[in-house]
C-alpha cells in the first residue's frame, strides 16, 4: 500500500459524506420554501368561510418538525466540520450558491409585486 494511500481514502470519504450532508440540507431547504410559498399562497388567496383549516395546523406542525431537523442538522454538521469530516470548499460553495438563488428569488418577487 502506498503512503498516500489512506489519505486519498480518508479524502473520498469526506468527500462524499459532505456530498450527502449538503443534499440533505438542500432537501431540507428545499421543503422549507414549499412551505413558505404555500404559506404566503394561503395568505393571498380567499379563505373559506365555513369549517376549520384542518391543512394550517399540518402545515405548523410541518414547519415545527422541519426547524427541528434543521436545527439537528446544523449541530451535526458543526460537530463533523470540528472533527474534518466535512469538505470546507464544499460547504461554503453550497452556502454561497443560497445565497445567490435567495438574491435572485428577491429580486424576482420584488418585479412580480
Amino acid at each position: 500500500m502506498s503512503a498516500g494511500g489512506p489519505d486519498k481514502s480518508q479524502a473520498k470519504r469526506v468527500e462524499l459524506w459532505t456530498k450527502d450532508v449538503l443534499e440533505y440540507a438542500q432537501s431540507l431547504l428545499d421543503e422549507f420554501c414549499t412551505i413558505q410559498a404555500a404559506s404566503i399562497t394561503s395568505r393571498h388567496s380567499p379563505k373559506p368561510v365555513h369549517g376549520s383549516d384542518v391543512g394550517q395546523s399540518s402545515t405548523e406542525v410541518g414547519e415545527s418538525e422541519l426547524q427541528v431537523k434543521w436545527r439537528y442538522l446544523l449541530r451535526l454538521a458543526h460537530w463533523h466540520h470540528s472533527e474534518g469530516l466535512l469538505h470546507r470548499v464544499q460547504l461554503v460553495d453550497w452556502a454561497l450558491k443560497q445565497l445567490q438563488v435567495d438574491v435572485r428569488s428577491l429580486s424576482t418577487l420584488s418585479i412580480a409585486f
